[in-house]
């Protein structure tokens, strides 16, 4: 049943912002009785104003009731529906001003009276008028759609800001909580804040007289620690019209004021728009990337000046786990390159280093291979190469560069060494390690193979691995080597060529490798290709004087006696 708000009831106008604040009509009825009062008087106070025009069949959203006439309510009594022609209403439609500020304060009362000068006590309902909050825009390096990425030890700076049209009325902004639209919205909520961030002071405003917007801006500030990697927060951003504070002294205040300040009834309306800027925050550095690179390509001593006398790329990183082509003592192994890349990060900050095997592999490291000095190469946000790599930028993609160099010498044969770098990434101006990644190659060292040096003739080959050299000379016949040496880099020699005059790093097949297919004795073998332990040790690295058996599956370069009635020098 329709009823006169009680004295002291308040309605609650949610205004909306968007190019201006627009605030609801709210409308309610007194209802009397014509056989005690005759006339109704009234007058408003704060932010609103009677709206006169409209009309009795305009939906109210306050208390309301059937009628019947349509004239405007606000000038005709009505008679309602089944109540009988002694009683009378009538509607007030009041709309709150568009000012940019939550008031408490706006009023209708009203007040009965009859000719005879009888009065009535006056009611008076109040209008708690709250400008709702008001999305921001979020702007700062890493920020994607609703998505803000951000580097450990980098400084994350995000300017948070709106603008609106009142050149008087500045706005509060700050953090807050999804899960405060039905709070009231007097209350800033607090929101799920960064590790250790902080404001650059409070909101400013600027009012622009070019386009007659007011903008207001806030700065949060965040540093993630490398103990947040891979962490993900969630933050709600608003702004809102700020109430008057003492001065000096900041008080956040995004929205209205509560629909209970007073007694009575209340119009709860809808809940309080939440008008939240969401975004979730990924600290999430991505590791350096291993990466093929165009060969003979220019590489740079420092940003900017490219090296002199010219560097060129090798071939590209070979992929985690690969198998580079073989290897062979004596002769320098053929170059590779590495390559490591890392968007948006300056090149002394980014490194390549070559760390041990694992443990139980050989380790090229401990036989002398090493790195070369790394070079920089550098391509811009659309993939081309730059020369000038001297500004660093979000979409500037560094790649450094290291070779690798190795000449394996005799304790390496017949074995199969792993090569492992780490690529690592520090943070600007410190040693603080933020990412890193590894990648490991394998490089075979080829059995009974052997690369001359400087004064090597066959005679002395065959001598230092305790055979002869017409062994030596039967190993290398024509034909032998195939395609498979030409990635290697190498030259292979062939009988043809003279045996006393032999270039320096030159491939020479020294026997024959033998498979076992099960367990046996060495001494067996000796035995049955008429060879000496010797021999077998001089050729067979991993063969030591303890070593007796030699297992299913084991290689073993075996170089055979060959019965010759001259021993001599060919």
């Amino acid at each position: 049943m329709a009823a006169t708000p009680a004295d002291g009831a308040v309605f609650r106008a949610d205004c909306r912002f968007d190019s201006f604040v627009r605030c609801p009509a709210i409308s309610f009825h007194a209802i009397w009785w014509t056989g005690n009062a005759t006339t109704l008087t009234f007058d408003t106070g704060g932010v609103i104003i009677n709206d006169e025009t409209v009309q009795c069949d305009v939906p109210s959203t306050g208390v309301f009731v059937n009628y019947t006439g349509t004239a405007p309510c606000n000038k005709t009594d009505v008679v309602l529906t089944g109540l009988g022609a002694d009683w009378r209403v009538v509607r007030f439609t009041v709309k709150p001003l568009t000012y940019y500020i939550n008031n408490t304060d706006s009023y209708v009362c009203f007040r009965l009276g009859n000719p005879a000068g009888g009065t009535f006590p006056q009611r008076c309902v109040y209008f708690d008028v709250v400008v709702l909050p008001r999305a921001v825009q979020v702007q700062g390096p890493g920020v994607s759609g609703s998505t803000i990425r951000v580097s450990i030890g980098e400084q994350l700076r995000l300017r948070v800001f709106t603008t609106h049209l009142m050149s008087d009325q500045h706005m509060d902004i700050g953090l807050r909580e999804e899960g405060c639209d039905r709070v009231d919205p007097s209350v800033l909520c607090p929101s799920p804040e960064l590790p250790r961030q902080s404001w650059e002071g409070p909101t400013s405003c600027v009012f622009a007289n070019d386009t007659n917007t007011m903008t207001c801006e806030r700065y949060l500030l965040y540093t993630p620690t490398k103990e947040e990697n891979g962490q993900e927060y969630r933050l709600s951003f608003q702004g809102g019209f700020a109430l008057p504070a003492p001065e000096g002294e900041f008080r956040p205040h995004p929205a209205g004021t509560s629909c209970d300040t007073a007694e009575g009834l209340c119009f709860e309306g809808p809940y309080l728009d939440r008008a939240l800027t969401n975004f979730k925050v990924v600290v999430n550095t991505p590791e350096p990337e291993f990466v093929t690179y165009d060969p003979d390509q220019v590489l740079f001593e420092r940003p900017g000046v490219y090296t002199d006398p010219p560097v060129y790329t090798l071939a590209g990183t070979p992929f985690d786990g690969s198998v580079q082509p073989r290897g062979f003592i004596n002769c320098p192994l053929r170059g590779f390159g590495i390559f490591v890349r890392k968007t948006g990060t300056a090149p002394e900050n980014l490194n390549i280093s070559l760390v041990p095997a694992a443990p139980g592999t050989p380790d090229a490291l401990s036989q002398g291979l090493t790195a070369t000095r790394e070079y920089l190469a550098a391509e811009d946000e659309g993939g081309d190469n730059v020369a000038q790599v001297g500004e660093i930028s979000e979409f500037t993609t560094y790649i450094k560069y290291v070779g690798v160099a190795w000449t394996p010498t005799k304790e390496a044969l017949g074995q199969t060494f792993q090569v492992c770098f780490r690529a690592s990434e520090t943070v600007p101006g410190g040693s603080l390690e933020i990412s890193s990644r590894q990648a490991c190659v394998f490089i075979p060292i080829e059995r009974c193979m052997y690369c001359t040096v400087r004064d090597d003739t066959l005679q002395s080959v065959a001598a230092r691995f305790r055979t002869t050299w017409l062994q030596i000379w039967t190993a290398n016949y024509p034909g032998w080597y195939g395609a498979s040496f030409a990635e290697s880099g190498v030259e292979p020699w062939v009988d043809t060529r003279d045996p006393d005059h032999l270039p320096h790093s030159l491939l020479i097949r020294l026997g024959p490798v033998y498979k076992a297919t099960h367990d046996g004795p060495l001494a067996s073998l000796i035995d049955r290709f008429q060879t000496t332990r010797e021999a077998i040790e001089a050729a067979n690295p991993q063969v030591t004087s303890d070593m007796d058996t030699l297992r299913a599956g084991e290689q073993l370069c075996i170089l055979p006696e060959i019965c010759t009635d001259d021993e001599g020098g060919a």
